[in-house]
């Protein structure tokens, strides 16, 4: 019964069908057709909306990964004695730069800043874009910044423009 109705919905009437019989109604069919397709439409970009949020979600914890796999990569960097004894002599003495230290201890030097340099420079670049939460900048990274900027911008480490501005506006606060 239900299928001759759905018949019945797309034939034409028997006065115009020329056949005197029933015949299909085109513009019925069409409509439901176009229907179907703008659902199929919408289930497809909900499915994606969905998997955007979770590939979205999956990005995010792969970068909070990295970010500590780079903290503990620094922490192995510092935790070497003649690495360690290097940074701490400069650190503690705001005095030094570039010219008073040797050729051999300014690459040294370099060798040590460049992986904290990279690693708080990141996670400037992954605010910015929305990767790294405010609350984790404002509670981790500057913090770092305020510790270790000071020796990237007294070495004369490469930043980029944006990061220099931001170390220098955080160190000038504390």
């Amino acid at each position: 019964r239900r299928t001759s109705d759905i018949f019945n919905l797309l034939s034409y009437p028997s006065s115009i069908n020329n056949n005197g019989g029933v015949g299909m109604n085109w513009d019925a069919t069409s409509a439901i057709a176009e229907l179907l397709g703008s659902l199929a439409v919408i289930v497809t970009l909900i499915y994606l909306a969905v998997q955007l949020r979770q590939q979205n979600s999956a990005t995010k914890a792969q970068i909070e990964q990295q970010r500590a796999d780079s903290v503990t990569q620094l922490a192995s960097v510092l935790s070497i004695t003649e690495n360690r004894t290097l940074y701490t002599k400069v650190a503690l003495d705001k005095s030094l730069t570039p010219a008073n230290l040797s050729e051999e201890e300014n690459l040294h030097l370099r060798l040590i800043l460049s992986p904290i340099r990279a690693n708080l420079e990141n996670a400037y670049l992954q605010f910015q874009s929305g990767y790294i939460s405010e609350e984790f900048y404002e509670d981790v990274s500057k913090q770092l910044y305020s510790t270790h900027g000071h020796l990237l911008l007294r070495f004369n480490m490469p930043l980029t423009t944006g990061f220099r501005a931001e170390l220098v506006r955080i160190i000038d606060e504390s």
